[in-house]
């Protein structure tokens, strides 16, 4: 996208890495990141994830705007990275690319201010729909588990589940006060997918929170949430 800053930086990074291989790889969204062969130098590898996501996510955040413009409202259903509003730190295996300071979401939220809604969605440990045993791996990932990161936001969420008895439950952040909001309103890790996990604020990301304390992929996270007639939101008692 022309309109980002790096953009040039990033595609000269990736021709220059690739070579021959360069109008190829577009061809094939193949991510220079894997490429085990001619590997590029430390800070290009940098410009060029760092270019790549801020093309991707404003590319995005036009979609949407695009559809909003023809139908008034838009659903929009994705990882909680790309629709976050507060900027993170990217790790892409060991390497610490720093903080990304536009996602979608950040976009977005210029654009449509109060409007823009996001509930986020977070798990302790991922099951197996059948049997309910721990997964170690989803989708030939390994899974990280909450216990491998220090101070994750999962850490205190799974102890609350705990206490709570609840299997899962929604903190509404337009409201939430006392212990929740002190866990929440500062930058620390939390689960990004289940490899592993990203830094930043949740309080600043999200409107409101969702937790699993366990999940599989049966379950349907939309299906989990209504709104009541306050506008308040709540979890569909069906789910519990």
């Amino acid at each position: 996208h022309p309109k980002i800053a790096g953009f040039d930086t990033a595609v000269e990074i990736t021709r220059r890495a690739l070579g021959e291989r360069f109008t190829e790889a577009f061809k094939k969204k193949i991510n220079l990141a894997h490429i085990p062969s001619n590997p590029p130098t430390l800070e290009g590898l940098e410009d060029y994830i760092r270019g790549r996501g801020e093309s991707r996510e404003l590319a995005e955040a036009e979609n949407v705007g695009w559809i909003q413009r023809q139908n008034g409202k838009v659903l929009v259903y994705e990882a909680n990275g790309h629709l976050q509003k507060a900027p993170k730190d990217i790790r892409v295996g060991p390497l610490d690319v720093g903080k990304i300071e536009e996602v979608a979401g950040t976009y977005l939220m210029r654009e449509y201010g109060n409007d823009f809604v996001l509930i986020g969605s977070t798990v302790n440990s991922f099951v197996d729909p059948v049997t309910g045993e721990t997964l170690t791996k989803l989708e030939g990932v390994p899974i990280a588990p909450t216990e491998s990161c220090k101070d994750c936001l999962e850490r205190p969420l799974a102890q609350a589940a705990k206490e709570l008895a609840f299997p899962l439950f929604l903190i509404d952040l337009r409201s939430a006060g006392g212990a929740a909001l002190d866990a929440i309103d500062r930058d620390r890790e939390n689960r990004f997918g289940h490899g592993g996990f990203q830094r930043f604020n949740s309080y600043e990301a999200y409107d409101a929170l969702v937790f699993f304390d366990k999940a599989s992929l049966g379950i349907t996270l939309i299906s989990c949430i209504k709104r009541s007639v306050n506008g308040q939101l709540h979890l569909n008692p069906t789910c519990l």
